[in-house]
């Protein structure tokens, strides 16, 4: 694989037009994606709590196949505030991150 490095994501996604003018929350973003798309987004290894909250998040809205019973569940075991809000260039830079982590690990 030849994946863009951590110092450049940013700037390439911001080449790609996202920025950080528009924020919303992670439940927002995960509840706004196609549950075919997060499923294979997900596939078959497991989450972390800690070093891959978004994931974790997808995992949680999968498994329950609702938009709001996952939340506070969620939130309560990543310890991330449910209607803190991100920048969607920040957000997108996040789960890249994890991505990259779930593709060496």
């Amino acid at each position: 694989y030849v994946l863009p490095g951590l110092r450049t994501v940013r700037p390439l996604m911001a080449r790609a037009g996202l920025e950080d003018k528009e924020t919303l929350s992670i439940p927002d973003a995960i509840n706004g994606a196609d549950p075919n798309w997060l499923k294979r987004v997900i596939g078959e290894k497991p989450t972390s709590t800690i070093t891959q909250p978004l994931h974790f998040a997808i995992e949680r809205r999968l498994e329950v196949d609702d938009e709001k019973s996952w939340v506070e569940a969620w939130a309560a075991m990543t310890g991330i505030k449910a209607k803190q809000k991100l920048g969607s260039l920040a957000l997108a830079e996040l789960f890249y991150r994890e991505q990259l982590l779930r593709q060496f690990t």
